[in-house]
């Protein structure tokens, strides 16, 4: 039940995130993520969360060098392009920072299955992408849809299977990585 609760309250943030990007809001992001984390933090593990800000830090470090990519070279261009339009926005670091709290809970299932997170990856990210920019003109593909999507389908291919690889790395003690992630002894 916590996990369904994450996932709807995930959906709910995204499309806060975006909706907010879509009318130039700079605050509907932070907000939201603030608000995701404290559910988060109401209904799951407290013990973890030094963990968990690792993680979101990692994982939004890796998102923020994605999406600047994209921005950077013209395959996207996103809405409410704050601090530079060559850069990712805050509106897409705040999705990757909450994207990471996700990992542990809702997608742990991948967390030995990188070639089952690289193929979910690549079709659920151009998807959300897609969603963002027809649903909400918070996202543009001035090079082409085509292009974009091809290129958000293998950087995600790469991207969640090393957003785990992350996790594992990461310099907390071994008990901690062997009590919460699979396979990461």
């Amino acid at each position: 039940m916590r996990a369904l609760i994450l996932w709807i309250a995930y959906q709910a943030f995204w499309f806060a995130c975006v909706m907010g990007a879509e009318h130039g809001w700079l605050w509907s992001s932070p907000l939201a993520l603030a608000c995701f984390i404290a559910l988060r933090f109401i209904i799951g593990t407290r013990t973890r969360w030094r963990e968990d800000l690792l993680h979101m830090l990692t994982v939004g470090a890796l998102g923020f060098l994605v999406d600047s990519s994209f921005a950077a070279t013209g395959l996207m261009s996103y809405a409410a392009p704050w601090p530079s339009a060559a850069l990712a926005p805050l509106w897409i670091v705040m999705i990757w920072l909450a994207f990471a709290l996700t990992l542990r809970d809702g997608l742990g299932f991948l967390h030995e299955r990188p070639l089952l997170a690289g193929i979910l990856g690549a079709v659920g990210a151009p998807l959300s992408y897609l969603g963002a920019a027809r649903g909400f003109g918070a996202v543009k593909f001035p090079l082409g849809e085509g292009a974009a999507l091809a290129a958000l389908a293998l950087a995600w291919f790469i991207a969640l299977p090393a957003a785990f690889m992350l996790m594992r790395l990461s310099p907390l003690p071994a008990r901690l990585h062997a009590r919460h992630l699979p396979g990461a002894h």
